[in-house]
């Protein structure tokens, strides 16, 4: 990993952290029905996949990082130089 992709995913983290910017149940659950749709699996046994690969944990940490991506582009201001 490169030093800029670590100092981005910090500041993602922290961003989280400050803004409190959690992952509901029904967010993550959505998200594993859209991976379930997508490689023709049940949605139960991608959960289950992932509860025994420890992998929900990263569906918890991949969705709070997209909120924080959002939530500073919502914040954004972008201007011409």
């Amino acid at each position: 990993m490169s030093r800029e992709t670590v100092a981005a995913a910090l500041v993602l983290d922290e961003i989280t952290r400050r803004e409190n910017l959690d992952v509901t149940e029904a967010e993550a659950a959505q998200e594993i029905e859209r991976y379930a749709e997508r490689t023709g699996r049940t949605s139960a046994a991608v959960r289950a996949a992932l509860e025994k690969e420890g992998g929900l944990s990263r569906i918890y940490a991949g969705l709070r990082r997209e909120k924080s991506i959002d939530f500073v582009k919502a914040r954004a201001t972008i201007s011409e130089s």
